[in-house]
């Protein structure tokens, strides 16, 4: 499985799609391991179970994680996550990405030459 880089990705979504893509930059993995090792300390969970473990080995894998929205009409918004392994935009209706934006979308996944673009649902 190939991998690209989460800063450099990011960077190709806003110059896509300018000011119609909303991000603070605010990596969402960042200390995920070290939270998580708190938490599991107060309950009494080693740090070294499986949990934290995991915690701590998600974040260095897949990160950083960066959450996005993209406009898809003058008042409404698709949102989505970037990793080093996925891009991510949920709808719970096909209607709630409507074209061109979509379609835009769809282009730009694929100019990225990642292998194939899956569109679930």
């Amino acid at each position: 499985m190939g991998c690209f880089c989460p800063v450099a990705l990011l960077h190709e979504l806003r110059e896509a799609f300018g000011p119609a893509l909303e991000c603070d930059g605010t990596d969402r993995l960042a200390g995920h391991g070290e939270r998580t090792a708190r938490t599991a300390a107060g309950l009494g969970i080693r740090p070294d179970s499986p949990v934290v473990l995991c915690a701590a080995r998600n974040e260095v894998q897949f990160g950083p994680r960066y959450e996005f929205r993209l406009r898809v009409g003058p008042s409404a918004f698709v949102s989505g996550t970037l990793d080093r392994y996925s891009i991510r935009v949920a709808c719970e209706r096909e209607a709630d990405f409507p074209e061109p934006v979509r379609g835009q979308f769809l282009a730009f996944l694929a100019s990225l030459q990642l292998g194939g673009v899956r569109v679930d649902g």
